[in-house]
């Protein structure tokens, strides 16, 4: 991540990377992304520490597993198996990353923001202002 899309956009270049098949456990099609603008970087493992310099606004969700289980498992393309096999892994990524310590802006992931307001609410359990860049 760092050396394949961070640093080539950081210095104006193109980024290349190929994405990740998790289903047959390989690397799949290459992707592009030319360098301007704002870039998202969105993942459960995107807050680690050793990258969190290289962010500009760092954001964690937080929400009680049984929730992210039951939301998964409703979508329909995620399987009991797959989350048994996962969970571990994001628990102890979240353990020793605390990514929810070192992110600016903490939402509370628990709420429902599928509907209602048509201002897309939320509610920020924590926000702390990112330093000048």
């Amino acid at each position: 991540l760092r050396d394949q899309v961070i640093l080539p956009l950081r210095a104006g270049r193109t980024a290349c990377f190929q994405l990740y098949d998790w289903v047959a456990d390989r690397l799949n099609d290459w992707v592009r992304i030319d360098a301007g603008g704002v870039t998202i970087i969105d993942g459960v493992f995107a807050v680690r520490n050793e990258l969190a310099d290289y962010y500009d606004l760092r954001l964690w969700f937080s929400c009680p597993r049984e929730i992210r289980v039951a939301r998964l498992l409703n979508r329909g393309d995620t399987s009991q198996a797959e989350l048994d096999y996962w969970f571990p892994i994001e628990e102890r990524y979240i353990a020793l990353q605390t990514p929810d310590k070192s992110a600016h802006l903490v939402i509370d992931g628990a709420v429902d923001m599928s509907g209602g307001d048509a201002n897309g609410s939320f509610e920020a359990l924590r926000w702390s202002l990112p330093s000048a860049v």
